[in-house]
């Protein structure tokens, strides 16, 4: 599997690309299992607080882009985005 900084590397490209208009803040990953047990990678991503509904497409793309990219470089992880806000009672998507 990959190292963070590998990941990052090629993931950070894809998000900025994708959801920077949607007004992305930042994002950590944490590796783990999915509810199947099977090696997963969740992306989660902050945003600005804005009025916006996150883009379901966007989500979309973003988390094909890294399937692929994960499967190019030999990385088994199902990607798992996740999306979080600053603003006050907000919930992860």
């Amino acid at each position: 599997m990959l190292s963070d900084t590998d990941l990052k590397e090629f993931i950070e490209p894809i998000l900025h690309r994708r959801l920077a208009k949607l007004g992305l803040k930042d994002f950590f990953l944490e590796s783990g299992e999915d509810h199947d047990g099977d090696p997963a990678l969740f992306v989660v991503t902050r945003f600005l607080p804005s009025e916006e509904e996150i883009d379901a497409t966007a989500l979309l793309d973003v988390t094909r882009e890294i399937r692929e990219q994960l499967h190019e470089r030999g990385d088994p992880r199902l990607p798992y985005v996740r999306f979080t806000s600053d603003a006050p009672g907000e919930v992860a998507a």
